[in-house]
């Protein structure tokens, strides 16, 4: 499907991945037409987080397989950091898992 931005760059947008069951969720690729484009989508994932519609999706920028890899054993690593030490919040923020104590509510 051929996509736009506000400010009329253009790109292409696929699903990718095998389809497992009717209507399970899949990720989109999404190519934009140059640099400034993605940096303009990127600066504005923020706002999908106060949607009703889309604040459960996510956006990231492109990775190699190596910063792919590297991902995938942080994000294991704070799977493990969470089953440990349930009482408090952990997060990945630039690279690192952080841990804080949870709000009392």
């Amino acid at each position: 499907a051929v996509v736009s931005t506000q400010s009329g760059h253009y790109g292409r947008a696929n699903r990718v991945g095998k389809i497992r069951k009717e209507n399970s969720k899949r990720p989109v690729k999404v190519s934009l037409s140059s640099h400034s484009a993605v940096h303009q989508v990127l600066c504005q994932v923020k706002k999908l987080r106060h949607s009703a519609t889309f604040n459960k999706v996510y956006v990231r920028p492109d990775r190699s397989e190596e910063e792919r890899s590297q991902d995938r054993l942080l994000v294991h690593e704070l799977v493990k950091k969470r089953e440990m030490e349930p009482d408090k919040l952990h997060f990945i923020r630039s690279g690192i898992i952080h841990s804080k104590d949870k709000p009392i509510e």
